[in-house]
């Protein structure tokens, strides 16, 4: 409401001649009245202020401008303006980048002399110029599937980076079936939007090893071509591994005074070792002696024993158990840190 009573109220005052608007105490021009920009473009206009008394005028300034759009350099809020003469304002506008192109904004600029209320507005029609700018690419432009795999994907990603509405028609060039018709889909993106599409392989020859899908994309007279290559590889069958280890033996045996009706002693020894993975080990050392005739005599003692990392484990009756335990089974366990160490004899 307050805006449409100002030309009512000045309508008697305010006059157009040679494009300059008038009032009667000033009047104002633009350089140009319409501008053609691209997005992110600065586009240079002036303004010009006749001071149509003998003495000077403040004139108050104002320009709105849409949302995202800028001046290079601020207005002042005032122009002083000597009498009878004319001052002449430059200024630069510049468009936001991610506007709709096609299209014209309209800028106005408000004149006001503070002193009596009077007010001249000027508008610059501001056409901003279409871009056209969009990408298209595969997610993996080499895909790898199994047999077992019932439905491989693959993913086309289109980017609308214009400032205006895009429409694309996409097109398949294959020897399998797709998810999608091979014509007719269409995608319809706004500026700075993008989409991801992902197309899946419905069936092929079961003697196909490899396929080659080329798909087509256009969009305003341009059209870009993508290459999806899909290989197909058999299933790999591992035979369950086994480790394998070895552990040498070492036998001993020993005989003394074995003839018939002498007091014969005999020993029987064995060792073995066996180098397990990640710095272990496993072994065993046992040895008889038997002491015949008269004695009738056997002695024997064993020892097996684990050793990891940070760990010894021992179970025997050899006699360096002997300060632990006189007679029976005996043991000790080990363990190790960084600092310490610490045993214990069950």
């Amino acid at each position: 409401m307050l805006l449409g009573s100002i030309p009512f109220l000045y309508a008697a005052q305010v006059s157009a001649q040679n494009g300059f608007t008038s009032t009667n105490r000033f009047s104002a021009n633009l350089l140009k009245d319409s501008l053609s920009l691209n997005p992110g473009q600065y586009g240079f206009n002036s303004l010009t202020i006749l001071n149509h008394t003998g003495e000077r005028l403040d004139i108050g300034l104002k320009i709105d401008l849409p949302s995202g759009w800028s001046l290079m350099r601020n207005l002042a809020s005032y122009a002083q303006v000597l009498g009878g003469q004319s001052t002449t304002i430059p200024f630069r506008i510049k468009t936001a980048k991610n506007v709709i192109g096609g299209k014209i904004y309209p800028l106005r600029i408000t004149i006001e002399d503070p002193v009596t209320g009077e007010k001249v507005f000027k508008i610059i029609e501001v056409k901003l110029l279409q871009k056209t700018d969009w990408r298209a690419s595969l997610t993996e432009p080499t895909s790898y599937t199994s047999d077992q795999e019932s439905l491989p994907e693959f993913g086309i990603k289109i980017s609308n980076r214009g400032n205006r509405t895009e429409l694309f028609d996409i097109t398949f060039d294959a020897h399998v079936r797709l998810t999608m018709p091979s014509s007719g889909t269409q995608v319809l993106l706004k500026p700075g939007k993008d989409t991801l599409l992902n197309v899946g392989i419905r069936s092929r020859n079961l003697e196909q090893i490899n396929e080659e899908i080329v798909v087509f994309i256009q969009a305003r007279n341009a059209q870009k071509v993508l290459h999806q290559r899909i290989n197909i590889i058999s299933d790999e069958y591992k035979a369950h591994e086994f480790n394998n280890y070895y552990m040498p033996i070492n036998v001993r045996w020993q005989g003394v005074n074995i003839a018939p009706g002498s007091a014969a002693t005999q020993l029987f020894s064995a060792y073995g070792n066996i180098q397990l993975d990640n710095r272990k080990s496993l072994s065993f050392r046992t040895r008889l002696n038997f002491i015949n005739g008269k004695y009738n005599k056997l002695n024997s003692y064993f020892l097996a024993r684990y050793v990891a990392k940070r760990t010894e484990l021992e179970i025997g009756n050899i006699q360096d158990f002997v300060y632990s335990q006189i007679n029976g089974i005996g043991g000790r366990f080990r363990f190790r840190d960084k600092n310490k160490s610490y045993e214990v004899f069950p």
